[in-house]
């Protein structure tokens, strides 16, 4: 095999889960001196009883695009945690993941959880799904409060039944941030007692409060493991319908636990809060404990000659950091740069 097949759903291009899923992809093949080919199309595949890594979320598109991969005669892998026909399957162990999860709320006083944010066109969230129904016996009614018309909604739903529950499991950190910002600007959260938990996979996570249980979703290392599952599938040539599940070993429950239809697919994407995040996401990913001491420098009206001695920089090292982040978020104003970034830092708080 010297070379490995990749194809991503059309709608995913350029956004942030998919792109480090490539990312691993592209890292890994270059790591086994492999070329990296990558198909624009299902029915555009033209690589007779190779393996083709399939980079989707959405369920038509993903089982549509496993079918035209079976049909060339090819062998899908997919980065689903869902069994396809015909189809091998590699991704987080989202199940036991969320399982911990709600198992940790129990033993620590907060059985009623609810799961916050499932999207109905997910298998990954399907997966999350059906942890949150075995968790109460097989039926789940009540407890999802799904993002099918922007997540203020899905926010708003929740917020109405607030009392009834004593833990939320967000379905990413991006939902469980904008939650966390919502919820500060609704109540100034004043009385509320919540558990959170979460998947962690954006550098915002970083910034919760360490009373919010996290697991790492680590979207380049699944990517990198893939490329050696389609390695191992392409060579054995007689094995098919292979699941592999992929767990970061500081696991919920252990003793490293940090802390205590596409269109909705697109409506989660377009949302206006989530476009927000990813954006300080991007920048966030770029700075440095000295860019974020830069940051809160501006937004307290020191100039630069100041924030340069407070940081140990030059003025032209502070001049020249403040253009590059400025270049990352798209503004124009180094204030509105630092307000940003710091409502970032300071939003997310509970009083757990």
């Amino acid at each position: 095999m010297h070379k490995v097949y990749h194809i991503t759903e059309p709608m995913l291009e350029g956004k942030y889960w998919a792109e480090l899923y490539l990312k691993g992809i592209k890292r890994e093949a270059a790591r086994l001196k492999l070329d990296a080919v990558r198909f624009d199309a299902p029915d555009g595949v033209s690589c007779e009883g190779c393996a083709v890594i399939i980079n989707g979320v959405s369920k038509d598109w993903t089982a549509a695009a496993v079918g035209a991969v079976l049909q060339k005669d090819c062998v899908p892998l997919a980065l689903t945690p869902v069994n396809l026909r015909g189809c091998s399957t590699i991704a987080l162990d989202f199940y036991n993941v969320y399982k911990d999860m709600l198992a940790l709320f129990k033993k620590e006083g907060a059985p009623r959880a609810a799961l916050i944010g499932a999207l109905k066109t997910s298998f990954n969230d399907d997966v999350k799904i059906l942890a949150v129904s075995d968790y109460y016996g097989g039926c789940a009614d009540g407890h999802i409060f799904y993002n099918d018309a922007g997540l203020a909604q899905t926010f708003e739903a929740f917020f109405e039944r607030l009392g009834d529950y004593d833990a939320a499991a967000f379905v990413n950190d991006v939902v469980a941030f904008n939650f966390m910002r919502f919820l500060k600007n609704k109540s100034g959260q004043n009385g509320v007692r919540l558990r959170f938990g979460t998947l962690a996979s954006t550098a915002l996570a970083e910034f919760f409060p360490k009373s919010v249980i996290t697991e790492k979703f680590d979207c380049f290392q699944i990517g990198a493991e893939a490329v050696k599952l389609a390695a191992f599938l392409q060579k054995s040539g007689n094995l098919c319908e292979v699941a592999a599940l992929v767990r970061d070993k500081k696991r919920i429950g252990g003793d490293n636990i940090a802390g205590g239809g596409c269109g909705a697919q697109n409506a989660f994407y377009g949302d206006t809060a989530v476009e927000s995040v990813f954006r300080l996401e991007k920048l966030l990913s770029a700075c440095d404990s000295a860019d974020i001491g830069i940051l809160k420098g501006i937004s307290e009206g020191k100039n630069y000659v100041r924030i340069g001695l407070e940081n140990y920089l030059s003025e032209a090292a502070v001049k020249y950091r403040v253009r590059r982040l400025r270049g990352i978020f798209g503004t124009a104003s180094p204030r509105e740069l630092a307000r940003s970034v710091l409502s970032v830092l300071s939003a997310p708080r509970d009083e757990n």
